[in-house]
């Protein structure tokens, strides 16, 4: 996903503020599902703060399901010296019936808990975990 509010899109011009971007990943018995958020500002990690340990983050399917991950641990973001960019990293161990949901239906929306609240975000590939989970499958069987 990419987010800017609209307050800034005229200061950020062609940039998104914040850019999601997920992976999964099997290791021969679990799958964990990866999700990276960049925020392009230094400053934006003032304005979102962290992601405390229990904090939401729902996944929302174009079906208007919600698969609601919580955090295990606190993720505080990571700046990055040369390009002044805040990351966060988090991963979830995924259940069987977790998976089945995700590889069953497209995505819709994500949104993510932060301490200084929950902000919506509109998934752009809504097919990517059905598809990774696929190719899992093919490599697996």
């Amino acid at each position: 996903f990419q987010y800017t509010p609209d307050r800034l899109k005229s200061l950020l011009k062609d940039e998104d503020l914040v850019l999601g971007d997920a992976r999964m990943r099997y290791d021969k018995k679990n799958y964990y599902l990866d999700f990276r958020i960049i925020l392009r500002s230094k400053d934006a990690a003032k304005s979102y703060g962290f992601i405390p340990e229990g904090n939401l983050i729902r996944l929302e399917f174009v079906n208007g399901l919600r698969l609601n991950l919580k955090a295990k641990e606190l993720v505080i973001g990571r700046l990055e010296e040369y390009s002044g960019r805040v990351i966060y990293d988090v991963t979830f161990l995924m259940d069987k019936e977790m998976i089945k949901q995700l590889e069953s239906m497209p995505l819709d929306h994500m949104g993510i808990m932060w301490s200084t609240g929950y902000e919506k975000y509109i998934i752009y590939e809504i097919d990517s975990f059905s598809r990774q989970i696929f190719c899992f499958k093919s490599i697996i069987n």
